[in-house]
């Protein structure tokens, strides 16, 4: 049996679902998100509300690790 040194978390008993900390967003010039800090605890429900292009689609994307924080 190969010896393993990789610790892993048991995510079922992670205090955090999502821990967002300095999580920011450019493409190009634009910033899309500003640095921003964010936790989800679990059995927690949140909302994002906001105007059109205040970034709530960027951090749905960055959350579900679809794109890529320029920052955090």
């Amino acid at each position: 049996m190969p010896a393993t040194t990789a610790t892993t978390v048991d995510e079922t008993k992670a205090p955090y679902l999502l821990d967002f900390r300095g999580v920011g967003r450019r493409f190009g010039g634009t910033e899309a998100l500003a640095p921003c800090d964010l936790t989800v605890r679990r059995g927690e429900m949140v909302s994002l509300i906001g105007p059109s292009g205040c970034g709530k689609s960027t951090l749905l994307r960055l959350s579900s690790r679809l794109d890529q924080p320029s920052s955090g």
